[in-house]
């Protein structure tokens, strides 16, 4: 990892806001339940370290979790449109922070798919190429310590968005 990706700017930002987030979350007068806590712990620390995979897993996760301990369904909900629109008919009125602006009939209709868990899918179900073809293609330019540089797949604005909707969920419960 070269001094410039280190000291991203773009990336700091975005940490100055998700740990601000994190210490929102934590000073919260109603504690969350320990597996959403740990989820959002872990999706935390996976966005520092730079894994991005990882972090939307765990803040997709944590959100589903939350739900179904929540809701307390007999049977296991899977993240969707459907379980979103009736989280919130049900009165958890927080899965709107889940959704982009485009996506609010599914409060009502349960359509269509939001960005939130048409990623948390391709995670689960390991399609990485899917998860690409979602949004733009994000590219990072890493230089190596002789000066040449490489591009790779980045998803730091995929687990950006997915984590920071977690938290803004998470603040509104």
């Amino acid at each position: 990892m070269s001094i410039d990706s280190i000291l991203d700017r773009d990336f700091y930002k975005r940490v100055v806001a998700i740990s601000e987030n994190a210490r929102l979350i934590a000073e919260k007068k109603s504690p969350l339940n320990i597996d959403t806590h740990h989820t959002h712990t872990n999706a935390v620390e996976c966005f520092f370290q730079k894994q991005y995979l990882a972090t939307v897993f765990f803040a997709s996760v944590g959100v589903e979790t939350y739900l179904n301990k929540t809701l307390k369904g007999q049977k296991w909900k899977c993240l969707n449109p459907k379980s979103i629109m009736e989280a919130y008919k049900a009165g958890i009125t927080a899965v709107d922070e889940l959704l982009d602006a485009s996506e609010q009939s599914v409060l009502q209709t349960g359509k269509p798919t939001p960005i939130f868990c048409k990623r948390r899918n391709k995670i689960l179900h390991g399609d990485i190429t899917g998860l690409v073809k979602i949004k733009a293609l994000e590219v990072e330019y890493i230089k190596t310590e002789l000066g040449s540089s490489f591009a790779i797949i980045s998803f730091l604005t995929s687990a950006y968005d997915q984590l920071f909707k977690f938290q803004k969920f998470l603040l509104k419960i």
